[in-house]
């Protein structure tokens, strides 16, 4: 069947019916069914789209809302197990959000915080919440962080302290309230507090330490210097020089402790006074000279002159000098040392010292040269045992170098010696113009002018200071506790006391009340400790008390002057120095005030009078260190640790104390019987010499000066004058001065 042939045929039919027009709407219409297929299929299609783009939107956001989902479990797993309290507040300081640890601290349920302050679930005071809550609105409204400790109590009974921190919340740039984090740190403080407490015991046993040697060597080296000023054989005079220089390691070696103790403690303040580098190197010199000369090592010095005088803290800088040349000397077996100070750089205003201390010495390692600047610490453990030490001296080098502003350099080799350098700017003045001022540095023994007041309650301490300020023209006037210079202060309220020397730890009334006092009392007198409590913890509580300066026991004649010339006024004329024996003098002081010693202890001890106790044995530990029995001191150093400690002494250590007390006083007990037999065998005085003895007498024992210990002797020729003899040198001035007015009753004088 042709079916092409009949479809043409049959348009050709339809055309000729249709006149023509039958093509053109056929056509039409199969368009438009074309077209309206093609609309349906787009439907279909964009409709199939439509739906996989809805499936797949949906499925990512479900992707993303689980995704949120585990974030925010995240975020509350991390809010939850963070040992710390979270919490989180709104603009009205009401909680919205809190983590596991605060519910467990407040013993609270999260859900029961929210919308609540902290009235509603802590037992705090109205005023501390209050507080609280005026920095969590500075926090919202300024945006700042703010961080605090508090006490806190909980429900449990027990209060804790709180480190907390406080930082704004925001949203889209706009406060929403505020994120808090708040740590636990009770153990931290308690921590804190136990090493504070730690170290507070440990300043105390440094100053207690260096109380307790002080004491004694105040008379060592007191005595020693007073000693090489009388006439002795050569012999003699070496002895006491030794004496001298083993009492002033042993006092350096204190020293060195409190100095690193006072730079570590950040309390060590710099001088800022005029002074020649020459001079240091000089005083280094003369210091170091002999045990260089005793090893045969040569020493060189060389300092750059200078017409200026350079501004800073002369005796720092002679300790820096000092320690490093002792240093090199003792660990230089052979060979030299040089030390040197040059100017590297000078401005009109400034000079820039470059200074250098080499040996030919044994050297050191790297690793020796990094432990050598550590405190307490040398380059090698036999060097203790070798050449001695407390292995401070380049550490406190160091550290003063770097107070100054420059820095210690240590250069060195093993078998070939070490070089330590330092560089210090200083500001600088002309010398014109310090002409005219007056130092007491490279001069002879000064004179002075005035009346002192020596508040101590020790007695030989008391024939000490007396002797050491008689030498130099200054008249003492004695009180034995803090009440008795209070009292004698007053009494001189037209005529004051040029300068009052306070000793700290007194009984009746210690130095510290009696200074108050005496200032509150509108006395002009200037105060100076006389103390062997030292640390600079001790000296910033004598300024808040008002006293002006300290003198530290022991203390040198060079020591005292320094002091006393910044106070009183230089005498024209010198004095000739006193001649008493005072070491023989202080024996029989000692025989006279602890001949019974030992049964008064007993009897505070069985009264339970603890204080009674304990001063009895300070007592007599401080003066049987004075006259140098040392078994005595020790046991009764022993005995006063007990007894500060609350401890029960044993019979033991009692009996030893007994025992060593007792020797020493039937070796001294033949003082007294010479000085009595001496007594007899000398002419008695008349009636007119007498009268003329009790009345210079009498004005001296009235002001309590020393210069009473001159008549001694001719007291001797008067009977009965012995109890005044015995007052007199116990430094007893006010019952002295009874017993002389009954004396003047008895031979009947005017």
């Amino acid at each position: 069947m042709d079916v092409l042939g009949d479809f043409e045929a049959y348009i050709e039919y339809y055309t000729a019916v249709s006149g023509g027009r039958w093509p053109v709407l056929l056509v039409v219409v199969l368009v438009g069914i074309i077209v309206l297929l093609l609309i349906v299929i787009l439907v279909f299609v964009l409709y199939g789209r439509s739906l996989a783009e809805k499936s797949r939107l949906k499925k990512l956001v479900a992707e993303r809302t689980q995704a949120l989902e585990m974030e925010t479990a995240i975020l509350n797993t991390v809010f939850d197990s963070i040992p710390d309290i979270l919490f989180c507040k709104n603009v009205d300081l009401t909680h919205i959000k809190v983590n596991h640890a605060f519910a467990e601290a407040f013993n609270i349920s999260k859900e029961d915080v929210q919308g609540k302050i902290e009235n509603d679930f802590l037992n705090v005071p109205d005023d501390v919440i209050e507080h609280w809550h005026m920095w969590d609105r500075r926090v919202i409204e300024e945006q700042m962080q703010y961080i605090v400790e508090d006490e806190v109590p909980l429900p449990n009974g027990k209060t804790r302290i709180y480190e907390s921190i406080k930082v704004p919340l925001t949203f889209e740039g706009k406060p929403t309230g505020l994120v808090g984090l708040a740590r636990d740190i009770t153990k931290r403080k308690e921590m804190e507090r136990e090493i504070l407490a730690a170290s507070s015991a440990k300043s105390a046993f440094i100053a207690n330490m260096s109380h307790e040697i002080r004491t004694p060597m105040n008379s060592i080296i007191g005595f020693s210097e007073l000693a090489l000023e009388e006439e002795m054989s050569i012999k003699a005079q070496t002895y006491l020089h030794r004496i001298m220089e083993s009492s002033k390691w042993l006092l350096q070696i204190i020293n060195d402790i409190l100095d690193i103790s006072k730079i570590e403690s950040g309390k060590v303040e710099l001088e800022k006074v005029p002074f020649k580098i020459g001079d240091i190197i000089a005083s280094c010199q003369s210091i170091i000279y002999p045990n260089a000369t005793e090893k045969g090592i040569r020493l060189h010095f060389h300092v750059d002159p200078s017409d200026r005088l350079l501004i800073g803290d002369p005796i720092r800088m002679r300790q820096i000098f000092t320690n490093l040349t002792a240093n090199a000397v003792k660990f230089t077996p052979q060979g030299n040392v040089k030390v040197s100070a040059k100017i590297a750089d000078s401005t009109e205003n400034t000079q820039t010292i470059y200074c250098e201390i080499t040996d030919t010495g044994i050297g050191m390692t790297p690793e020796q040269i990094q432990r050598i600047a550590e405190p307490f610490m040398q380059a090698d453990v036999s060097i203790t045992r070798k050449f001695g030490g407390t292995g401070l001296g380049v550490s406190i080098v160091a550290k003063l170098v770097e107070l100054m502003g420059g820095e210690l350099e240590i250069e060195s080799k093993i078998g070939e010696g070490s070089r330590f350098s330092f560089q210090i700017r200083f500001d600088t003045i002309d010398a014109a113009e310090m002409k005219g001022m007056t130092t007491l540095v490279g001069q002879g023994k000064p004179t002075f002018c005035g009346d002192v007041l020596v508040c101590e309650d020790n007695k030989m301490n008391q024939i000490v200071i007396s002797d050491h300020l008689l030498r130099v023209g200054l008249t003492a006037v004695i009180a034995e506790n803090g009440q008795i210079g209070v009292n004698l202060v007053k009494e001189r309220e037209d005529n004051p006391f040029d300068l009052i020397l306070m000793d700290i730890h007194m009984p009746v009334m210690d130095g510290l009340v009696a200074t108050q006092t005496i200032i509150e009392m509108g006395c002009p007198t200037p105060i100076v400790a006389l103390t062997a409590n030292v640390m600079s913890v001790d000296q910033e509580v004598y300024k808040q008390h008002g006293i002006l300066d300290f003198i530290g026991k022991p203390f040198t004649s060079q020591e005292l002057w320094s002091c006393l010339v910044k106070y009183l006024r230089i005498a024209d004329k010198p004095i000739e120095a006193s001649d008493q024996d005072l070491l023989s003098q202080l024996r029989e002081s000692f025989l006279r005030e602890n001949y019974n010693k030992y049964n008064e202890i007993i009897e505070s001890l069985s009264q339970g009078d603890d204080k009674l106790t304990h001063r009895l044995v300070h007592s007599l530990k401080g003066t049987a260190g004075l006259i140098g029995e040392d078994g005595l001191h020790f046991i009764a150093a022993e005995t006063e640790s007990l007894l500060n400690e609350g401890r029960t002494v044993p019979d033991e250590k009692w009996r030893r104390l007994e025992e060593e007390l007792t020797r020493i006083l039937q070796s001294l007990e033949p003082l007294v019987g010479i000085e009595e037999q001496n007594a007899h065998s000398r002419v008695e005085k008349s009636p007119e010499e007498v009268n003329e003895l009790f009345n210079q007498l009498e004005p001296l024992l009235i002001t309590k000066s020393p210069k009473c210990l001159d008549y001694i002797n001719d007291l001797h020729d008067v009977p009965g004058a012995e109890e005044l003899a015995s007052l007199i040198q116990t430094y007893d001035f006010r019952p002295a001065l009874q017993v002389l007015t009954k004396l003047k009753e008895n031979w009947r004088l005017a």
